[in-house]
């Protein structure tokens, strides 16, 4: 696991190919959570140029933008070692076997 600060006041936390940006539950004059993602997310890559962006998501509650998740991978071509269903059997999907 890694911690850093971001370019806004953000702390950043990286376990394996996963990030969550927890935006800065304080802010100043001028706050805008949308800029601040946007600026997060190009902090992220411009620390992380190895790393490919998959998806990143904003966790927000009631409204309010409280931080961005992001999924990454390494741009040399791994893949991610994530579970994959099992898609021989229909009942993995609510399906019936006839």
């Amino acid at each position: 696991m890694t911690q850093e600060n971001g370019s806004c006041g953000a702390i950043v936390t990286t376990i394996g190919n996963g990030t969550y940006i927890r935006l800065d539950e304080t802010p100043k004059g001028g706050h805008n959570p949308i800029e601040d993602v946007l600026r997060e997310l190009d902090d992220f890559q411009q620390k992380n140029p190895e790393l490919e962006m998959v998806s990143f998501v904003p966790s927000e509650r009631k409204g309010v933008i409280w931080g961005v998740w992001i999924l990454h991978k390494p741009k040399n071509g791994k893949q991610l070692n994530l579970p994959r269903p099992d898609i021989s059997s229909p009942h993995d999907f609510g399906g019936d076997a006839g």
